[in-house]
C-alpha cells in the first residue's frame, strides 16, 4: 500500500511540475540590439544593453549577471543550498500576469550565473517596479534544460520566490510573487530536489 502510494505520488508530482521542466528552452536568436528595437518601450528603464541574447521564443537571456548598482531598480537575488558547484543557475523573472506564471514562452528576463559556490550572489535588472515571482533551478550540466528521469520527476534542484511549500503541485503565483519598489529589492531562494519532498522537506 505504501509503495502504490508513493508511485502515485511521484506521478503526480512528474506531471504537475511539467510546467517547471519546460522553462528553460534557450537557444539564441536575436541579437540584444535588435530585440531593443522590435520592442521598444516608453516609461520603462531600457535595460536591453544588458542582454547577451535573446531566444526564438523572444525570452532575453543575460548570461554571467553583474551585482546590481547600489539602490539600483534591481532584484539583488541569492541562491542559497547548491550542492554541485558546476553548471549554472537559472533564474527566470514572471510579471505580475498570473496565467502566464511557469509558462516557458511568457518570461520577463531569464539570467544564468555560475554556480561557483553553495551561496550565491547576482543582479535582475528591471525595467519598471511592480509585481513579480521568480523561477530557479540548477542547470548541472549546462544543457539549458531542467532535467527530468523517471516519471518525469525532476533531476536538478529548484526554488522559487517566497520559498513555499512545494508539494504534489507547483506554487500558484501569489505563493511567489512579490512586489519590488523603485529601489529594488534583496530576495533569497533555497535550492530543494524532487527526493526532499518526498521525503517530507518542502522548502
Amino acid at each position: 500500500m505504501i509503495r502504490v502510494r508513493t508511485i502515485k505520488c511521484a506521478i503526480a508530482f512528474g506531471i504537475l511540475f511539467i510546467p517547471l521542466i519546460s522553462f528553460a528552452q534557450d537557444a539564441p536568436d536575436l541579437a540584444a540590439d535588435e530585440f531593443a528595437t522590435a520592442n521598444a518601450l516608453t516609461d520603462v528603464r531600457d535595460i536591453s544593453s544588458r542582454y547577451s541574447y535573446v531566444t526564438r521564443r523572444g525570452v532575453p537571456v543575460i548570461e554571467n549577471p553583474d551585482l546590481c548598482e547600489a539602490d539600483g531598480l534591481d532584484l539583488r537575488l541569492t541562491v542559497r543550498n547548491i550542492v554541485d558547484l558546476k553548471g549554472f543557475i537559472v533564474a527566470d523573472l514572471h510579471n505580475d500576469n498570473a496565467d502566464d506564471f511557469l509558462d516557458s514562452e511568457k518570461v520577463v528576463l531569464r539570467v544564468r550565473a555560475e554556480a561557483s559556490s553553495e551561496t550565491i550572489v547576482f543582479c535582475l535588472p528591471l525595467a519598471s517596479p511592480g509585481r513579480y515571482a521568480v523561477a530557479v533551478y540548477h542547470d548541472e550540466n549546462s544543457n539549458r534544460a531542467f532535467d527530468k528521469g523517471f516519471l518525469r520527476i525532476p533531476r536538478e534542484r529548484f526554488g522559487m520566490s517566497n520559498n513555499p511549500v512545494f508539494g504534489l503541485s507547483a506554487p500558484e503565483f501569489e505563493e511567489a510573487a512579490f512586489d519590488v519598489p523603485l529601489g529594488g529589492r534583496d530576495l533569497t531562494i533555497n535550492l530543494i530536489s524532487s527526493g526532499d519532498i518526498l521525503k517530507g522537506r518542502r522548502r
